[in-house]
């Protein structure tokens, strides 16, 4: 069942329980590949979503999860928030 991402994108706003809670490295890597599908796709709202929970997580395994979702808030037009994420980039 395919949708159109802005379908999905208005989705993501209106419900954040989509995102998984995290409890081991395999639902680490279920989180990072939803946010890397949604980045490719260019559907940045909802990879910033997913991009925040992986950040959240702060497992070591995807180092550069924090780029990324700085990337996320550039393209959404959040350039406070895109500056905080590339220094936090930065500072690993």
């Amino acid at each position: 069942n395919l949708t159109s991402s802005k379908t999905d994108s208005a989705a993501a706003k209106n419900d954040t329980t989509k995102v998984l809670e995290v409890a081991s490295t395999t639902d680490q890597y279920v989180v990072h590949q939803i946010a890397e599908s949604y980045r490719l796709n260019h559907d940045y709202q909802n990879a910033e979503l997913w991009y925040k929970q992986s950040v959240k997580n702060n497992l070591s395994i995807y180092p550069y999860e924090t780029y990324w979702l700085g990337d996320a808030f550039m393209k959404n037009k959040n350039y406070a928030a895109a500056n905080l994420q590339f220094e936090a980039a930065l500072a690993k």
